[in-house]
């Protein structure tokens, strides 16, 4: 239990981290570091190849982390917060 509240919090920022990684602005930049760095190589020659393929793939995954890292985090804050969900000034 003390161990699950930072293993989610850093699966949070992961997951944000990569979408800021992969989205579309700066997709280009990223993928001439790797094809640069890979010369010749049997991967270079898949990104180049199917370039409109890896962006939309790449896209998809960014909106999804995008998605999920938000929704893990205000999961985190709402239960970290004493009586989140809770009316205490009702009647």
């Amino acid at each position: 239990m003390l161990l699950r509240k930072p293993v989610g919090n850093l699966r949070a920022y992961l997951l944000l981290g990569s979408a800021l990684l992969l989205c579309p602005c700066h997709l280009p930049v990223l993928l001439a570091l790797v094809a640069g760095g890979l010369g010749g190589n049997v991967l270079a020659g898949f990104l180049g190849r199917n370039m409109p393929l890896v962006l939309a793939l790449a896209t998809g995954y960014s909106v999804f982390a995008l998605w999920v890292g938000q929704r893990l985090r205000r999961r985190q804050a709402s239960a970290a917060t004493p009586g989140a969900g809770r009316h205490e000034n009702c009647c």
